[in-house]
């Protein structure tokens, strides 16, 4: 019996939680981050080289985040990352705008059904996040509906569709959703928009 169960243990162990924060990693080569373009819904987003070659780093093009100074040797930086778009590049071999040496990270709000009635949760921040202490949400019903404000400047990292803090009726939450956040430091910079999250209420 302990044969079975411990294997088994293991195993889940290792299955990573859907609804749980997810890791990517990017490698740092000469000169391009393969892959250049990374998407998760929150977590975390390593850039990592083992060996050395041409001198390198990794900076934001809306100065949220910064490896530190070019580096020709081994490379191992983390960002735990919350919603909203992130292109970054090299500053030796790249540029803003995804100029040479250069890539984003595309980071969703996740939406979980809950906590009761039409209402649902949206999570668009990450504890402990390298890229910004404030968000922007925004909020859309239908495909074709015109961009709303949700919360502009706030703290907090989730908010519950459908009760107090709604800004619709929760007569009127029926139907497809979708929204889109991003994230900032006040006074230093603030991502571009995440892409969009659509929920079926």
């Amino acid at each position: 019996m302990r044969r079975i169960v411990l294997p088994a243990l293991c195993l889940a162990l290792l299955v990573p939680s859907p609804a749980g924060a997810a890791a990517k990693t990017v490698e740092v080569k000469d000169n391009i981050f393969e892959p250049a373009g990374v998407g998760l819904r929150r977590g975390t987003v390593t850039w990592m080289r083992s060996g050395s070659g041409n001198p390198h780093n990794v900076r934001s093009d809306d100065s949220l985040f910064r490896s530190g100074d070019p580096v020709s040797g081994p490379i191992d930086y983390s960002v735990t990352v919350s919603a909203g778009t992130f292109p970054y590049y090299c500053e030796v071999h790249g540029g803003p705008g995804g100029a040479g040496m250069a890539g984003v990270v595309r980071v969703r709000p996740v939406v979980r059904g809950g906590p009761s009635g039409p209402a649902f949760t949206v999570i668009w921040g990450a504890k402990g996040s390298d890229v910004g202490n404030v968000y922007d949400i925004q909020y859309r019903k239908g495909r074709n509906g015109a961009w709303k404000k949700w919360f502009d400047d706030v703290a907090k990292i989730r908010g519950v569709f459908g009760k107090n803090e709604s800004p619709i009726p929760k007569d009127q939450i029926r139907g497809v959703f979708f929204f889109r956040a991003r994230s900032a430091f006040a006074g230093v910079g603030v991502s571009d928009w995440s892409p969009r999250t659509r929920f079926r209420a």
